[in-house]
């Protein structure tokens, strides 16, 4: 054999090798890989978008309205007051009993007494809110998503859900401060209802804002708590509002969700570049 043929059989043998290894090492991964999801799936686990999907409310008609009301809502949030302020370790403040809430949602500015402000803004929006209220128990609202879709990022929902909890959650301490419980109850009610909205979207971006949501509900309850004459039936109306806040429960559904997504994300990675800076 000459010495250019040997020269061409090593590097033919050195290209089929660049080519079959990469190829090789491939197919054990996708081997691995479809071994492991056989696993899973004989273990119960669930795989894919449609069966982890939650069920969609039938006739949903409300939740265009629902957004459309959150987003009439004139923004007061420098207004809201801080509840479950810590003052030291196992002290907190109650806002609602401060007979001036010297506070200020603005680094900016001076501290100012919020109680007229926030009184002034809540009578701006008295309509909307109530109208949102009465949305709310009325039901009819789904935020279920199109989740067969690569990107998920319109979050319009997710920051008006919080804008209305925060809202009623600073309209019942203010009903607090006034002497008027039963309103106050009820804002914390919608709260609760509001912030289950979101509860059931088995993705993580939404779980961890519902976190946040929970927050807020929590620290409103608290002050709730700190006033006396509740009767035995609006404690339990009260804690009713938690009864399905399964948090371990929903993180592992987003996990799994977020596992069913994957391959579809990547994919869609691959195809263009595009796909990180889509709306």
């Amino acid at each position: 054999m000459s010495r250019r043929r040997k020269i061409w059989v090593i590097v033919s043998l050195v290209a089929a090798l660049m080519v079959l290894i990469p190829l090789g090492l491939r197919w054990r991964a996708q081997w691995n890989l479809n071994a492991y999801r056989e696993k899973l799936i004989a273990s119960g686990e669930k795989l894919t978008i449609e069966e982890l999907a939650p069920k969609r409310i039938p006739n949903a008609t409300n939740t265009v309205l629902f957004l459309r009301l959150a987003s009439t809502i004139r923004p007061f949030w420098q207004f809201h007051p801080t509840p479950m302020l810590s003052i030291k370790p196992g002290v907190a403040r109650v806002a609602w009993r401060e007979p001036q809430l010297m506070e200020t949602g603005d680094p900016g500015k001076p501290v100012t007494n919020l109680w007229r402000a926030l009184r002034d803004a809540l009578r701006t929006n008295e309509q909307t809110l109530g109208e949102l209220r009465r949305l709310v128990d009325k039901g009819g609202i789904d935020f279920i998503e199109d989740y067969s879709l690569a990107n998920l990022n319109d979050y319009t929902h997710l920051i008006k859900t919080r804008e209305a909890i925060t809202d009623l959650a600073a309209r019942a301490i203010l009903e607090l401060h006034e002497g008027r419980w039963q309103e106050a109850l009820l804002d914390l009610e919608s709260c609760g209802t509001v912030r289950q909205l979101v509860a059931k979207d088995p993705i993580m971006i939404d779980q961890l804002m519902l976190y946040g949501y929970m927050s807020v509900e929590a620290e409103a309850s608290w002050e709730a708590l700190q006033a006396g004459g509740w009767t035995d039936g609006e404690l339990a109306q009260l804690q009713h509002q938690w009864d399905h806040a399964d948090i371990l429960a929903t993180a592992a559904l987003s996990l799994a969700m977020e596992r069913a997504r994957a391959p579809m994300a990547f994919q869609a990675a691959r195809a263009s570049r595009r796909f990180f800076w889509a709306p």
